[in-house]
């Protein structure tokens, strides 16, 4: 018994001296201090139009992403078509992966269709 614990102890100390050289190279070749796969796992804050719903009160916005996208009811958000804002919406119904806007204001020369992109609407405060 003695002996398999010491086995274990010798492990635990190769590896932990493995984790301190590979930390060391890592460092020198200048790579990020994270591992890949942690971008994949932050929500990118965007999705794609997938529908818009014509209502006869109000207009709604059927997105690609949802809550794993970093969207939340009550979010406003901006609608643009390439560099061209092409509307503005509030999230009424946010779900796992799909998400549903109510559309607030709209340019009059250009309307929000399938395949526009939808970011998050962010402000900025300067001092």
């Amino acid at each position: 018994m003695r002996f398999l614990s010491s086995i274990r102890v010798l492990v635990t100390l190769l590896l932990l001296g493995a984790g301190a050289v590979s930390a060391t190279t890592a460092e020198a070749a200048e790579q990020p201090s994270r591992p890949g796969f942690v971008d994949s796992l932050e929500p990118s804050n965007r999705a794609e139009v997938a529908r818009v719903v014509v209502g006869r009160e109000a207009d709604l916005v059927v997105l690609s992403a949802g809550w794993v996208e970093g969207f939340r009811t009550g979010m406003n958000c901006i609608v643009s078509d390439g560099n061209i804002r092409t509307g503005e919406i509030v999230l009424v119904d946010v779900r796992l992966n799909h998400a549903v806007g109510l559309i607030l204001n709209r340019p009059d020369d250009s309307g929000i269709q399938s395949g526009n992109l939808v970011t998050i609407k962010t402000f900025s405060v300067s001092s």
